[in-house]
């Protein structure tokens, strides 16, 4: 019963370590199907730039600043443009109100987006297990702002860490048990994850020396020591401290990790919702001035619907009434 109790609590183990794993490649795959996602975005985005820059281009081409409910749209998709990467802006001399957009790429040269009507290249990405490039036309840009930056950090830095941790904390402790056991108690395999205890463990087999004595257990001491043994990379090992420690820091550090990102979403916030009141303060549209004026226009409307009134009885009586008597 004991033998059998510490086969099936090693196959927990192993299970919490596969699972665990295939949870993070889980949402390694989530970001790549977001950052797809995310660039279909952007290429609508950027194109839809182009065609109300034409729009402006045409309306405008008469009457200058004429087109200001496309002006609006076209605000509206730079600032929907800005939350993936940072973007600028600039007038096209003699372009009728168009605009040309660039973006900042990785040698730190500017890569034109959109060009008056025109989008001279679509947004691509690569991605592997170690790096995310994304690129315009082949030219690699500087996206270390804005959500496709973040996500390819997330992916790329965050997330796989704590797979690499993982992975070297299952790595130890294969090697270490198997060492101590004197023979293969989980099993070998060409990557660190998954682990399995090794098929050749069974409740006959599970012995707790490697002597012809049955009453020894030099074997399962050894196995035991395992759990305050002290690890140090300086010494070829997979981690440092014992593989509590080890395993602790991994949860502090991704916990750290998630809770400083937190704390700097609830800042970006705030600085964003100033940024707008500040804005709108500027150039935006005082409700209260509106009402004001949609009520000042209602009464010049009733006013001069009262003398038209006047007018038409008037007409009417000199019309209907002329000559009468």
């Amino acid at each position: 019963g004991v033998k059998q109790l510490l086969i099936q609590k090693a196959q927990i183990l192993a299970e919490k370590f596969n699972s665990t794993d295939e949870r993070l490649a889980t949402v390694q795959s989530d970001v790549d199907a977001q950052i797809d996602t995310d660039l279909i975005a952007v290429n609508d985005i950027l194109k839809n730039l182009a065609e109300l820059n034409q729009a402006i281009g045409k309306a405008e081409n008469v009457k200058p600043y004429s087109a200001v409910d496309l002006r609006d749209q076209r605000q509206a998709k730079l600032e929907e443009l800005s939350k993936y990467f940072d973007v600028s802006f600039s007038n096209i001399p003699d372009g009728n109100g168009q605009i040309k957009v660039t973006a900042r790429a990785a040698d730190g040269s500017s890569t034109i987006l959109v060009a008056g009507s025109a989008v001279p290249n679509d947004a691509t990405v690569t991605i592997n297990n170690t790096t995310g490039k994304f690129s315009f036309g082949g030219v690699e840009m500087d996206f270390s702002r804005g959500s496709l930056g973040a996500q390819i950090q997330a992916r790329n830095g965050d997330v796989k860490a704590v797979r690499d941790q993982i992975a070297d904390l299952a790595s130890q402790l294969k090697t270490s048990v198997n060492s101590a056991y004197g023979r293969a108690f989980f099993a070998a395999s060409t990557n660190d994850i998954p682990v399995t205890v090794d098929p050749s463990v069974t409740v006959s087999s599970l012995s707790a020396t490697l002597t012809t004595n049955q009453g020894a257990n030099e074997a399962a001491l050894a196995v035991a020591r395992l759990a305050n043994q002290v690890f140090s990379t300086q010494a070829a090992n997979k981690i440092d401290g014992t593989f509590i420690a080890s395993f602790n820091s991994t949860v502090s550090q991704l916990g750290q990790t998630l809770n400083t990102t937190n704390i700097r979403l609830e800042d970006q916030e705030l600085s964003q919702e100033m940024a707008i009141s500040n804005r709108d303060q500027y150039s935006g549209v005082s409700q209260d001035e509106e009402m004001t004026d949609l009520m000042k226009f209602q009464r010049s409307f009733q006013a001069s619907a009262r003398h038209i009134n006047v007018l038409d009885t008037l007409l009417e009586q000199v019309v209907n009434r002329l000559g009468v008597g």
